[in-house]
């Protein structure tokens, strides 16, 4: 072995094992409430899947202004997403979130749902290339409190 290859391994395993105890001490998950409401939420009734997943980030040295990342539900129905948006308006109002949204000319690309907890929810239809080619759609309800 040469001499001078032992000291740049050292200090490549300090980094790595530096940076992977920065990484795991600084994550910043999901707070309970959003968790709490996206299990709560109303499974659509043509889900194919349905999966709540707390959302994580990393927040250096814990400061102040971070923010909780939101708890997401993943799901997948052979629906378009006009019919899925068509389900959780009136589904959501009537679990007392409010809404502003209206359809002018289309449906909207998205919804934002807001209740008297100080919660927002996010639904949208996820990116086209996740689509199957059997037709199946994903859509995500990212909730944040």
């Amino acid at each position: 072995m040469k001499k001078g290859f032992i000291v740049p391994l050292i200090i490549f395993a300090i980094l790595g094992v530096s940076a992977y105890f920065f990484v795991t001490k600084s994550q910043v998950t999901s707070n309970q409430k959003s968790i709490d409401i996206a299990n709560l939420t109303t499974k659509y009734p043509n889900a194919q899947s349905w999966e709540v997943s707390p959302g994580r980030s990393i927040c250096p040295f814990h400061l102040a202004e971070c923010t909780s990342p939101p708890t997401t539900i993943k799901f997948a129905s052979l629906d378009p997403w006009v019919t899925v948006y068509g389900y959780y308006v009136p589904t959501m109002k009537g679990a007392e979130w409010g809404t502003n949204t209206i359809i002018i000319t289309s449906v909207p690309a998205s919804v934002v749902f807001t209740n008297g907890q100080n919660c927002q929810a996010t639904l949208n239809p996820a990116s086209e290339a996740l689509n199957g080619a059997d037709g199946t759609k994903h859509y995500d309800f990212s909730f944040n409190c």
